[in-house]
């Protein structure tokens, strides 16, 4: 009944993804941009908190959160090496974020979210990282595989 009503209605069944993703879990820094409008260099911090990978792709990555992220926000992710503000490097949470995940930071939005998990797609991100996000995703996805 359901995929009859999908069916009649035009929405797709069967999503294909245009890059593969692999499962890798890194801590990161996360901190929510207010009033960010994509291509500006001027950046409002929110709120910020630790957050934990579950899968990466080139193009976006699935995290965990504490229950603060909604679809449609955009948040800024950074590794232990790429943190600029005073109380980001003097945050007591600093200890466990990663030290090499990225090398700069990433702007990345919302797409979906529940209580405390969101996937993201990036907005700006290096080209450099990109790179290395999509060699971990085919390198994770083809031990996966393997096994």
């Amino acid at each position: 009944m359901i995929k009859k009503l999908m069916k009649k209605s035009g929405i797709k069944t069967h999503i294909k993804r245009k890059f593969p993703r692999g499962p890798h879990s890194v801590k990161m820094c996360a901190t929510v941009l207010t009033d960010y409008k994509p291509g500006t260099k001027s950046l409002k911090y929110a709120d910020c908190f630790s957050i934990r990978t579950y899968d990466v792709s080139r193009s976006g990555m699935c995290i965990s959160h504490p229950d603060r992220l909604l679809a449609g926000k955009y948040i800024v992710l950074n590794s232990k090496n790429n943190l600029k503000k005073v109380e980001c490097i003097n945050c007591a949470m600093v200890g466990i974020v990663s030290p090499d995940f990225t090398n700069k930071a990433i702007i990345a939005k919302v797409i979906w979210a529940t209580e405390n998990r969101c996937g993201l797609q990036f907005v700006d991100i290096g080209e450099g990282d990109m790179r290395k996000l999509d060699k971990i995703s085919k390198t994770s996805f083809a031990e996966i595989k393997s096994k």
